[in-house]
């Protein structure tokens, strides 16, 4: 539970002004005659006082809701991965007031903060909750072989696991419908996830520029069964994971199952075009790709 120190202070300033006396007062305040004089002038006092009280009251009310509003907060959450039984993630958004939420799911290097500022921002952008996950249980890669060396002995099994721990996680917390992204490895787990996760469990998702081997995934893409949003660049020269030739034909794939799902691609814009701060970062289809991200997850996390 929250508890707000203006509401601790209201209580207080409450039960001083209604305090009744008891026998004799313990120290005198000299007053003007006229106040003394009149009951009419003390209520005027009571009246104003209590327009005073009424003002702090809504000043507090407004300070609490804001409280209510999470920013990277760590929790805990259980994992049929075999190779933990639990894990963390980095929650943000506000529970009392969304029933939506989106798992974000890192890239390559784990979970860093660029990435759990990213899973903020969609939380204050859709106005609803957000968890990104680490996959990677406390490692973070420093450079992209060591990141490739850690993705290489991952678990895709134990990771979909841990992705469906996190909606199970997140609807035990009062979340009705959870949605999945995810950014270069993470889109490609996004994909992965959609396609062995019950429909109950997870209702869409939204794969950046990332697409799975299904030899690695022990997945098939054509039992996708949810809405899928894909964002990719037109510059993409990832071969084999997330060039224009195989996002042209994970489109095909998709329309084949529903024309509900959709794929982006962006003019100009290359392999991580999201990564703030990145050598291929594109402010023009960052920003579009997460208008529609926010769009598409609140129509489908209805």
């Amino acid at each position: 539970m929250n508890i707000c120190f203006g509401g601790i202070l209201l209580v207080y300033l409450t039960g001083v002004i209604n305090a009744k006396p008891r026998n004799k007062w313990r120290f005198k305040v000299k007053l003007p005659m006229d106040i003394l004089a009149t009951q009419e002038s003390l209520d005027e006092m009571k009246m104003d006082i209590d327009s005073k009280l009424d003002e702090l009251k809504a000043t507090v009310n407004m300070q609490c809701e804001a409280n209510t509003m999470l920013e990277k907060q760590i929790v805990r959450f259980t994992s049929e991965n075999p190779k933990a039984d639990h894990m963390y993630g980095s929650l943000s958004g506000d529970l009392t007031r969304s029933t939506k939420a989106v798992i974000v799911i890192q890239e390559n290097l784990g979970m860093t903060n660029e990435i759990t500022e990213r899973a903020l921002k969609i939380a204050k952008l859709g106005n609803f909750v957000t968890l990104a996950v680490d996959l990677y249980r406390g490692d973070i890669a420093q450079n992209r072989d060591e990141a490739r060396k850690i993705s290489g002995e991952l678990s895709w099994d134990g990771a979909v696991k841990d992705i469906q721990g996190a909606a199970r996680y997140l609807k035990s917390r009062g979340i009705r419908k959870v949605g999945v992204t995810g950014f270069c490895f993470g889109g490609a787990m996004t994909l992965a996830a959609a396609s062995l996760t019950d429909p109950d469990l997870i209702s869409a998702a939204a794969p950046f520029y990332g697409i799975p081997n299904a030899d690695r995934c022990g997945c098939d893409l054509n039992n996708i069964a949810i809405p899928v949003q894909g964002h990719f660049g037109e510059n993409d020269t990832a071969m084999g994971f997330s060039s224009p030739a195989e996002a042209a034909n994970l489109e095909m794939l998709l329309m084949n199952i529903s024309n509900e799902n959709v794929v982006y691609m962006y003019r100009g814009a290359g392999h991580g075009f999201n990564r703030i701060g990145g050598t291929n970062y594109n402010q023009p289809a960052d920003e579009l790709s997460l208008e529609r991200l926010v769009e598409f997850m609140n129509n489908h996390l209805m």
